[in-house]
């Protein structure tokens, strides 16, 4: 048998290009997801479904990736990385999730289907990307897949693919809430490195795009990954996980009108794709909306908001986050002391909001009704320490007021710099710097507004307390 010759399939979808006929009205059918090439030893029928899956797959969009590859399959049952694609949709290192048992059981597939093509006639990246794939489904997990991969980028040094999925890999292996360590900087940092060298020469790959924004999200990097967010914002105009994607790097250079547009996208393709495919409405990307809403607060947009979460609602909510939650931002944000709030729901930033707008409004029993309700460790000690202060000034207790919320503040900031919406419902070094202006300590406050602004740029309290800053000085 004569070996075939791998040669370099490209997907159009990204280009708007027809072709006539029946192959015109089949792409304009299709999910546009941007463009990738690799060397492969599939049938040309396979090429499209195929390609378009893996540009899919580093959108994040798992389940437009998944059918993508099992079309591959079908047009090609021997065709090994259409079964390796389908794996590696299983593969979420970003959010801390690998689902194994799947990633496994679409390799053994591959091993019916295609393991002694893939064997003999297969190409030696082909042959990588699979060894990698074994590693992290069938071996030791990520940080055998990681060194499978760094081995492969060594011997194949021009390889998109493996560069693009090596850099995923070494952030998989670093990714954590809590603050980083040193080593998990480092490998952010070997990750940011490799992807700015496939930026230069691949400017519109949805991977490179994608893995360098999370690369370089937080504020001390994210103006190095602008050009990255900006470009993704139209490489792939149907993936709502690619259009949002943009808003993490607005986020840490305090654009709000790049969040609120790229968030504004996101929900608008996710909303696109439910309807095309007939699906439920849980299916929607309620991840934008929630940054959506986030944003438009930190414009002071609140009536945007408040429409944003009327559309939450419409929806049936999602895991990101409930009505009530979002209403509790609502009356943070807006310092809407009388916004009502529902009384039986159990989460801690409803109970922290609920009894955060009675201290300030002065009804202190409710407020200690409330820290009473917030008990546990690390997000919710937080809001504990932060009522506690908030209270104890009310009280005239200056020091003790002082004391609790530092202690909030240093909490605070020895977890991970947020990516988005923080998970405090009101960030403890933002209040911390509020109540020492209120306390007259203003050189201590603009401390702690200089501290809370380096942490989330552009938040529009720090920046309306930072301008009190003033007249705190004045008055005292």
């Amino acid at each position: 048998m004569i070996a075939r010759k791998p040669i370099v399939f490209v997907s159009l979808l990204s280009l708007g290009l027809l072709v006539c006929c029946a192959d015109a009205h089949a792409a304009s059918s299709r999910s546009r997801v941007g463009k990738v090439a690799l060397h492969n030893t599939g049938n040309p029928e396979a090429q499209q479904p195929f390609l378009d899956g893996l540009a899919a797959l580093h959108s994040f969009w798992y389940e437009e990736a998944a059918d993508l590859f099992r079309e591959a399959q079908k047009a090609d049952p021997g065709f090994a990385l259409a079964y390796w694609g389908e794996a590696m949709t299983h593969y979420h290192p970003i959010w801390r999730s690998t689902d194994t048992s799947s990633g496994r059981r679409a390799l053994e597939r591959l091993d019916k289907h295609a393991g002694e093509r893939l064997e003999r006639y297969g190409t030696e990246v082909e042959q990588a990307l699979v060894e990698a794939a074994r590693a992290l489904f069938e071996g030791d997990g990520e940080k055998s897949f990681t060194a499978v991969l760094a081995a492969a980028h060594e011997r194949h040094p021009d390889s998109t693919e493996i560069a693009v999925f090596y850099a995923l890999a070494l952030q998989g292996q670093a990714a954590s809430w809590g603050r980083r360590s040193e080593e998990d900087r480092h490998l952010i940092a070997q990750s940011g490195a490799l992807l700015e060298q496939l930026l230069e020469r691949h400017p519109r790959h949805p991977g490179v795009l994608h893995y360098l924004i999370h690369a370089y999200d937080d504020p001390e990097h994210a103006a190095l990954a602008l050009r990255a967010a900006d470009a993704y914002t139209t490489v792939a105009p149907d993936a709502s996980h690619a259009l949002h994607m943009p808003s993490h790097i607005y986020v840490q250079v305090g654009d709000w009108q790049g969040v609120v547009a790229s968030n504004r996208r996101a929900w608008a393709a996710s909303e696109a794709w439910v309807e095309r495919r007939g699906l439920s409405d849980s299916k929607k990307d309620f991840h934008a909306l929630s940054w959506l809403h986030y944003g438009l607060l930190q414009q002071g947009d609140f009536e945007g908001a408040d429409r944003v979460r009327e559309t939450l609602r419409a929806n049936g909510g999602g895991h990101h986050g409930s009505y009530d939650s979002w209403t509790a931002r609502r009356l943070v944000e807006s310092e809407d002391w009388n916004l009502e709030l529902a009384g039986s729901s159990s989460r801690d930033e409803v109970r922290f909001a609920r009894a955060y707008a009675a201290a300030r409004r002065g009804d202190l029993r409710q407020a200690r009704a409330g820290i009473g309700e917030l008990a546990g460790s690390g997000r919710t000690e937080i809001l504990r320490l932060e009522l506690e202060g908030l209270v104890a000034a009310a009280e005239g207790k200056s020091e003790r007021a002082v004391a609790r919320l530092a202690r909030a503040a240093e909490l605070e900031e020895d977890t991970r710099i947020p990516s988005g919406p923080p998970d405090l419902v009101k960030p403890a070094l933002e209040l911390y710097g509020e109540v020492l202006i209120e306390l007259g300590r203003c050189e201590e406050a603009a401390e702690a507004f200089e501290r809370s602004l380096a942490r989330m740029p552009g938040r529009r309290l720090s920046i309306s307390g930072s301008e009190r800053i003033a007249g705190c000085k004045r008055s005292n």
